[in-house]
């Protein structure tokens, strides 16, 4: 059942009461809010309020918003337009397009989204594999907001902290990213001594190939890393008795020629 068909509202009670971006808002405008947060509820598209062609009566967005949201709420126009705009600049909520957004509502219907996929009978175990992988990264990366990523209606964009969270599933995505991680090479080769910087690029490539043939291969970047900096250990570790048992004779350093005369000594 997807979230906006059932009869109750996900609020995060501790979230909600320590949100500090709510907390600089006035009495008045949590009361919209939260009356706002039941109409996206309800909503066609979860956690978001569209402004059609028949909403603009004026030449600003947000109070044509308030104007639609009058007829639904029991306050006057000019407090929900005071409210809105006290939402809107705190970043409690967004202005996208036509679109009125509480960001956390939107994240949580993806993620209601995607494991009722996961939950579906007679789905392959594939792709249900897959689903459980992107709602649990979904559902536990915290996301960060830059004030340098702003889109021309001045709202910011989302971007996740690291490409570690990416969810992969083509190899050779992993393996590009492996390769142009330059921190993380140089982290692998001091493990590594004996390890070189061509021969570990050489490396990737075929544990990205021996992945390919896994039958779970959509997980997140870093435990991709995880796993190849274990699967190189390994693969060293195998190659040291091999190095050692073929060691040329020739190689050995003769005895030091104080040593051999005590022996001889010893012998008579």
């Amino acid at each position: 059942m997807a979230l906006r068909d059932q009869p109750y509202l996900p609020l995060y009670v501790q979230d909600f009461l320590t949100d500090e971006k709510l907390i600089e808002c006035s009495a008045q405008t949590t009361g919209v809010y939260i009356r706002l947060l039941c109409l996206m509820h309800k909503s066609d598209e979860y956690g978001k309020i569209l402004l059609r062609q028949k909403d603009w009566q004026t030449d600003q967005q947000i109070l044509n918003f308030a104007k639609k949201l009058l007829r639904q709420m029991p306050y006057t126009e000019e407090i929900i337009f005071n409210s809105l705009v006290e939402l809107i600049n705190e970043g409690v909520c967004i202005i996208d397009g036509d679109y009125l957004i509480q960001r956390r509502m939107v994240k949580d219907n993806e993620i209601s989204c995607i494991r009722k996929i996961t939950g579906s009978k007679g789905g392959f175990a594939k792709a249900n594999n897959v689903a459980k992988n992107i709602a649990n990264v979904i559902a536990n990366t915290e996301y960060e907001y830059e004030d340098v990523n702003i889109n021309n209606n001045g709202v910011k964009k989302i971007h996740p902290s690291s490409s570690d969270y990416l969810v992969f599933y083509d190899m050779e995505k992993v393996e590009q990213e492996m390769i142009n991680s330059e921190s993380w090479q140089v982290n692998i080769l001091q493990l590594n001594p004996s390890l070189e910087k061509l021969r570990l690029l050489k490396e990737i490539s075929i544990y990205c190939l021996e992945q390919k043939t896994d039958n779970d291969i959509s997980k997140p970047f870093s435990e991709y890393k995880r796993h190849f900096r274990n699967w190189i250990r390994n693969k060293l570790s195998k190659e040291l008795p091999a190095i050692k048992s073929h060691t040329p004779i020739g190689n050995v350093s003769p005895a030091p020629a104080n040593i051999v005369k005590i022996s001889k000594q010893m012998n008579k």
